[in-house]
């Protein structure tokens, strides 16, 4: 399903692992942050709404829908890695993309779970948040891909 690491140029090799780094370091903060205590995690978003409040206004959407929109961005994030790996380095791109969905919605289980277990409450909105947001940037990302490939394939032919 994945091209061999063998058949890899140096700056492929380097890519992939940059890329495997940061997919890492994502999960490593979205699980980090799932469990935080309710008043460490309060404390935080706190924190950043004041922080914001100062360029936002404090009544508007984005302070009042800080949380989901955390959610979404880091679960964003988190889908943009996986997909640029996917798109990198897959064979059977469309098999990985959809599979790659499947575990965007996985780890956001996974994520509500932790929050269950450091006193939090889980919620079903956030796990559909976070697949949102998951899914949108993958999409996104997908068809940016896309959109180069055909690009570089309809140059290649003009010139050759």
């Amino acid at each position: 399903m994945f091209r061999k690491v063998s058949d890899m140029t140096k700056r492929e090799k380097a890519i992939r692992i940059a890329l495997i780094t940061l997919i890492v370091a994502t999960l490593a903060f979205i699980f980090t942050q799932s469990a935080l205590s309710p008043s460490a995690s309060g404390k935080e978003s706190d924190a950043v709404a004041g922080f914001l409040s100062h360029i936002f206004s404090p009544d508007g959407f984005i302070i009042t829908n800080l949380r989901q929109i955390a959610h979404f961005a880091e679960y964003g994030v988190l889908g943009v890695w996986i997909s640029l790996y996917v798109c990198l380095f897959g064979i059977k791109t469309r098999a990985l993309a959809l599979i790659s969905l499947a575990v965007g919605q996985t780890v956001a289980l996974i994520d509500e779970t932790i929050q269950m277990f450091s006193g939090r409450v889980a919620d079903i909105v956030d796990v559909w948040t976070d697949f949102l947001g998951f899914f949108t940037l993958s999409l996104i990302t997908y068809l940016v891909f896309l959109a180069v490939i055909r690009f570089k394939r309809k140059k290649d032919e003009i010139n050759g």
